[in-house]
Parts: structure tokens; sequence; C-alpha cells
């Protein structure tokens, strides 16, 4: 067969693979300017085409897909449309990315999406695509200018009122973060021009935020039960959670801090921007305990540049929810997670005076308003007995 020819369908079914090479065929017909097909040695034959854009000598040749699965008037229509947008001065292959960047789901399942990579330099990037997908997964084949003000609107009224099994209602907190992370993903697509508008914007959320749920923190009572069920365990997990609750370090930037970042001579650790929920270095000052444990453990810990790698693997620890749950029960503690323990330490520098100022610094807060929420965290008969409990306190006020 010869390498030029008009294609149809029965002629290109009619086309033998080469043992011994992969070749390439051409059309000739005049509405199929630029498209050809590749036959592998093994019998794949896909249609590509070539295109030059105006104003560039770069040749470009895209894949349109294998025959059978689309047929030569398909290939040629594709082949047209490349040729057409080429002839005025735009990359098809740009035009193609601007429309799959408009569809919804793309977004949020192609790793080459703009969201999508956006998201990977987020901590939390993974978690916000999968409550995305779980929250919005009714709206799978819609374009994102589709997506109206009056369907976000719809959708926060359904969901605001829906009850758990048991008939409680969610709280405010289940409803407002997807709906904050659907808006992000508006926001970022306005801000690169590819939509006008953000349809989450003034859709009016629940007064009751998750900031104004009740703070729970560590009393000296759960505190020394605490540190008594943790005189049983090993030198580094003890470290561990006296680092939490002398820092208000979050337990990821736990879990990859460096040797590296902790200064003995200077007392303090610093936090790296690149751990960091907000993406900024901070400095926190160690108290006289916590720095006597750290040097201690340095001193007798396996060669690892972690503060606190994990025992079996040796890198960065995973999960200690099986631990931490244990020893919440030989301490005789309910309804205490590990975050709690930050919020010990902001809750307890706040009642002893300390500044907001200062207590958003060390603890990374990017706004003051979500360091407010710790001056109203104790009431006024606990302030001296919680505050007391740390000496690094006294070092901190004004």
């Amino acid at each position: 067969m010869p390498d030029k020819f008009v294609f149809t369908d029965r002629k290109i079914e009619s086309i033998h693979p080469d043992p011994n090479k992969t070749r390439r065929y051409y059309d000739k017909h005049p509405q199929g300017p630029g498209l050809w097909i590749r036959v592998t040695k093994g019998g794949i034959k896909s249609f590509y085409c070539r295109y030059y854009v105006k104003g560039s000598s770069d040749e470009h040749n895209d894949k349109l897909g294998r025959f059978p699965t689309i047929t030569v008037a398909e290939a040629r229509s594709l082949a047209l449309e490349r040729s057409a947008l080429a002839s005025r001065g735009i990359n098809p292959k740009k035009a193609e990315r601007v429309n799959l960047e408009n569809d919804f789901w793309y977004q949020l399942t192609n790793p080459n999406s703009l969201y999508r990579q956006h998201a990977s330099t987020l901590r939390s990037g993974e978690k916000a695509l999968s409550s995305l997908r779980y929250h919005f997964g009714i709206w799978k084949g819609k374009s994102l200018d589709e997506i109206s003000h009056e369907m976000v609107k719809r959708w926060y009224t359904t969901a605001i009122t829906q009850t758990k099994g048991d008939g409680t209602p969610y709280t405010a907190a289940r409803v407002n973060r997807p709906l904050a992370q659907l808006s992000g993903l508006f926001s970022l697509h306005v801000k690169t021009g590819l939509l006008d508008k953000n349809p989450v914007r003034y859709v009016r959320t629940s007064a009751t935020r998750e900031d104004t749920k009740q703070i729970r923190q560590l009393s000296l009572e759960e505190e020394s039960r605490l540190r008594a069920a943790l005189s049983s365990r090993e030198s580094w997990y003890q470290t561990l959670i006296i680092a939490a609750l002398h820092t208000g370090l979050r337990r990821g930037e736990l879990y990859q801090l460096k040797w590296t970042d902790v200064e003995f001579t200077k007392a303090e650790v610093t936090v790296r921007g690149d751990i960091a929920k907000s993406k900024r270095t901070r400095v926190v000052p160690l108290s006289t305990e916590l720095r006597h444990r750290l040097e201690k453990l340095h001193a007798n810990a396996p060669i690892s540049p972690l503060v606190f790698p994990s025992p079996a693997t040796k890198g960065q620890i995973n999960t200690l929810k099986r631990s931490w749950q244990r020893l919440l029960s030989d301490a005789d503690i309910t309804d205490f997670r590990f975050h709690d323990l930050r919020h010990s330490f902001a809750s307890r520098l706040a009642a002893n005076g300390v500044p907001l100022p200062t207590i958003k610094a060390l603890m990374g807060h990017a706004k003051i308003t979500t360091t407010e929420r710790y001056l109203h965290a104790t009431d006024d008969s606990k302030v001296r007995a919680i505050a007391d409990s740390f000496g690094l306190v006294a070092d901190l006020r004004t």
C-alpha cells in the first residue's frame, strides 16, 4: 500500500502491519490536512495530526486516538479543528486545555488540572480534593461556568439541615469547610482569568462556626494522670507528648521536626516553613523540662535526622492513633485529641496574660481572630493554677 492515499475506514482496516518496523501513512483527502496514521509492528493503528502554529516554524504532531475507536471521519474532523486553530496562531493544545480546565470533575480528578496542581502544594490538598469529590459529586459532568450561585445556595441549604443516623445535627463546620474549599477552587480560576466570578461568594453560611466550639484543654488533674501513664512509656514517646504540650506544635510539625531545627544553646526550636501549615517559619522557646528531655533524647537517639522517627521504619511517623488511645485510657482521660495538647498550650499562655500577638506568633496562626478564641478558654478561678504550670510563660509576659 502506498504511503499516501485518501483514508477510508475500509482502507485503514485493510492495512497490514509491517513485522519489521512501524509505518506511517498520510491522508490525501482535501479536508484532511495533516492527518496521518501510525501502524506499529503489533498492528496498533493511531491517528495523528501534523500542523504548524502561525508565526512558528515548530512542527506539532498531536495524537487523536486509535482506530477503530475513532473513525476516519472523526479523526479528519479533529484534524480540521486543530489546523483551523493553528492557522489563526492558536496552539490547539492550549485551547484544548482551557476547555478541560472548565470541566468541574476534571479539576478534581486529573493530576494535570490547574486545581490538582495547586492542591499538591497545600498541606491538606489531598484531603480537600477528597472532600470536594465527596460533597459535590452531584455536579460531575458540569462545567465550572455552569455552576451558579443558586446551585451552590441550594446545596448549602440542603446540607446544613442534614442529620446523623441518630437524628443529631452535624456541626456547621462539616458544611462550611467543603464550601470554603469549593470557593478556593473557583477563586483560583478567577485569578487566572478562566472565570469571571466565584459563585460561592455571598452564600450566607451558618453563624455557628467551628471556632466558637468550647476549647478542650488539659486540666491539672488530667495532666497529672497523663504524666503518670507516660512514665511507663519509652523516652522518645514521653518527650513527644511533652513537646506537644510545651510548644503547641502541630502533630505533623512534630513528626517532621529535625535535630537541625533544635538549638540547645538558645533553648529554642525552629518550625520550618516547609512543614508549617501557614508555610511561614516560626521560632518557639523551649521550657526547661523539654530542653532537658530533648538533650537526653539526642544523646541516646539512633542515627536519624528526625527528632521523633518511627521506631519501626526509622523514617517519618505515619500515625500514633492506637498508642495515643491506649495512653488516654490508662490516664482515664476522655474526649481529648492529640491536637488538644496544642489548645492547652495556647489556653495556658492566654490565661497567664501573654499578649495575643505573641501567642499568634508561637502558634503560627495566620489570623489573630483564630488566636482570640483562647481568651475565653478558661474561667478566672482556674487561671493561675493552669498558667503557673509552665516555666516558659513568665518570660513571655510584658
